[in-house]
């Protein structure tokens, strides 16, 4: 009888000791990328003068950065290359890029409406060279807020705005 009680006791205290061990060994914490657009950052591996360019670059090009920058958090911008078989490298001809985010907030009060963005993320990928130089915007809302006018579906689940040749890098 009392080894019939003592098994699940020793079943309860190896679960235990799992459990115990595997929190000990935590997630690696999520990459703090970082924020270009903050002067007083540490340096960072990548080019931050090109950094910098293509920020400036995309808040030209998306002038609703600005206008509603109170309804936004501005997330990750950094650094990313682009390699054959990946969609900005064959549709764009891009090599490296700045993909910036942003998070509208769920009550934002001075975007309109219709803009339909509340609560999106919205993710930016600008290029200074390339076949096509230009911000590329993951959706329509998003597009919206960028542009600063509603944009209609397009049949894409991208718009691409592109750069005034002044913006383009050259090689």
């Amino acid at each position: 009888m009392e080894s019939m009680i003592a098994a699940p006791r020793l079943r309860l205290a190896l679960v235990l000791a799992l459990l115990a061990m595997s929190s000990a060994h935590a997630a690696p914490p999520a990459p703090n990328w970082p924020d270009y657009r903050n002067p007083n950052a540490k340096p960072q591996p990548g080019d931050p003068e090109l950094l910098r360019e293509a920020d400036a670059a995309l808040h030209k090009q998306c002038p609703g950065l600005d206008r509603y920058k109170r309804d936004l958090d501005a997330g990750a911008s950094y650094l990313s290359s682009a390699a054959a078989g990946a969609f900005v490298h064959d549709s764009y001809g891009w090599e490296r890029y700045l993909t910036s985010s942003y998070r509208v907030h769920q009550r934002a009060e001075s975007i309109p409406a219709e803009y339909h963005v509340n609560g999106h993320l919205c993710e930016f990928r600008v290029a200074l060279q390339g076949t096509h130089p230009g911000v590329d915007i993951t959706r329509q809302e998003c597009a919206s807020l960028c542009l600063d006018r509603h944009v209609s579906g397009n049949g894409k689940n991208t718009t691409f705005v592109p750069l005034p040749a002044s913006d383009v890098k050259k090689k």
